[in-house]
């Protein structure tokens, strides 16, 4: 089974960028091809879109961005 997520070039500073970074690892630029966050976990602080819960420590309750 192959991998088919690519790296991505920042369009900022034309940098490649590892598939998982959520960031440009050098100027910090978003990645375009991901939704950006609306919102953030209280508990742990993870950035989410359109989740209704959090994936890493399982809490429901968000602060808007």
């Amino acid at each position: 089974m192959t991998d088919e997520r690519k790296e991505w070039i920042c369009p900022k500073c034309n940098v490649s960028n590892d598939p998982d970074f959520t960031h440009c690892r050098i100027c910090g630029e978003h990645n375009p091809a991901l939704p950006v966050p609306e919102k953030k976990c209280t508990s742990c602080g993870y950035l989410a879109s359109k989740e209704t819960c959090c994936p890493v420590c399982g809490s429901n309750y968000f602060l808007q961005l």
